[in-house]
Parts: C-alpha cells; sequence; structure tokens
C-alpha cells in the first residue's frame, strides 16, 4: 500500500546519469577504490530504480597491513603455514529501489533529497591469498615480506544490499551524491593456511559476509 502511494504521487518521468569514485572498506585490499557509473529512473517523487556498475582501479595488491601480518607470522615462526586471504572486489553489478518519505522537489534552485536503497548486487571478486616471499626469508634487500598466490580463484558473489543516500541539486540539471551501501554475501570462511593435528587442512565453514562502500557521484538529470 505504502509503495502504491509513492507511484501513484503526480511527477513527470526523470532520468538522472551519473559517474563517480567508489570505496570499498577492505583493510585487506590493496586497493579498494574506482570508478562507478549509473542510471537512475525516476517514477515518482518518491520512487526511482537504478542500475549501476563499478570498476576497479588497477594498482598495487597487496595492502601494508597484509605486509605487516605475514611477516609477523613468519619472525614469529619460521615454518609457519600462516598465509593472509586477499579477496581483491575488481568490479560489481547492482539493480537498487530508492525510497523515501520525502519527494524529490525538481525547481530551478539547489533541492535536496534523502532517500532509502535496497536491492541486490553481483561481485566479482579475486579471491587469493599472501603467504612469506621467498626473497624475504632469504634476506634479500627490499623485499616486502608477502607475496601472492600463483593461482587465484574469480567468482562472481551475489547478494542483497541496503543502503542511504543524499543528493544535492544545482538548477535541477546538475547534482552530487553521496551513498553508502552494505553488502551481504554467503561465502566461505576465509582460510588462513590453519592445519589439523594430522596434519590436513583445517575444514572451512560457509558464513555470512559483509561488505560496505561508499560512492560520491555527480549526476546530471533530463
Amino acid at each position: 500500500m505504502v509503495l502504491l502511494a509513492l507511484l501513484s504521487s503526480a511527477h513527470a518521468v526523470t532520468v538522472d546519469v551519473g559517474v563517480g569514485y567508489r570505496r570499498t572498506f577492505d583493510a585487506y585490499d590493496g586497493r579498494p577504490f574506482g570508478l562507478r557509473a549509473f542510471g537512475r529512473l525516476g517514477l515518482a517523487d518518491h520512487f526511482a530504480v537504478e542500475l549501476g556498475a563499478y570498476g576497479r582501479f588497477p594498482g598495487s595488491e597487496v595492502s601494508g597491513l597484509t605486509h605487516t601480518l605475514v611477516g609477523i607470522a613468519y619472525e614469529g615462526n619460521n615454518e609457519t603455514s600462516f598465509r593472509q586471504p586477499v579477496d581483491r572486489e575488481i568490479a560489481s553489478f547492482g539493480a537498487f529501489v530508492a525510497m523515501s518519505p520525502w519527494a524529490r522537489r525538481h525547481e530551478k534552485k539547489p533541492t535536496a533529497w534523502i532517500y532509502g536503497l535496497l536491492g541486490v548486487e553481483t561481485q566479482l571478486i579475486v579471491k587469493d591469498y599472501a603467504s612469506i616471499n621467498p626473497d624475504y626469508a632469504a634476506g634479500v634487500e627490499g623485499a616486502e615480506p608477502a607475496v601472492l598466490s600463483a593461482d587465484p580463484v574469480t567468482r562472481f558473489v551475489p547478494g542483497p544490499a541496503l543502503g542511504l543516500a543524499f543528493d544535492a541539486w544545482f538548477l535541477d540539471r546538475v547534482g552530487v551524491r553521496a551513498m553508502v551501501v552494505e553488502r551481504a554475501a554467503v561465502q566461505t570462511e576465509p582460510d588462513y593456511g590453519n592445519r589439523l593435528p594430522n596434519g590436513d587442512p583445517e575444514p572451512l565453514d560457509t558464513v555470512l559476509t559483509l561488505s560496505a562502500a561508499l560512492s560520491l557521484d555527480l549526476m546530471v538529470t533530463f
């Protein structure tokens, strides 16, 4: 009933397109940011639907924290099997419904709109791990402690997403947006290389994971 009431408000359909910077919050990802583009169809003053895609900027794959953790594990035990999981989100694709109790104003003066987002997002994740760098273990000068494996696995990880956004519009045509989204997914828990007493790998459970993302966008409306 609430949805029907929102859709029933008088409103000309609008089309918004935008592009911006997105930052995902993963301490073990060496470069957790990239470019996001989206298109949004405003069907009512309180309601819109949106499709978006994100692509990661190329660059360093191992964070300073990962180097530190791998180095500490090695210095504590030179025979350690420890490895630090490094999951790199290289792209994502999302579909959202935007709804708000406040109407979006279409006026030739600065306006603002606050709304919630509900949808699904599929992440393209390279699942990898970092272990001790042989050059570092051999004492090579300038060698970093951690090195990635030679056999990463790429997976599509879909899940629900919930967010909050704030639009600021200038002269009704150009605007900026800040959006925070929390993504949920079911994945296998991280593998740290732990072993059972008999030497077999420790079994891994399936767990619910959460991943936040912040987007800062520039938008135009038609």
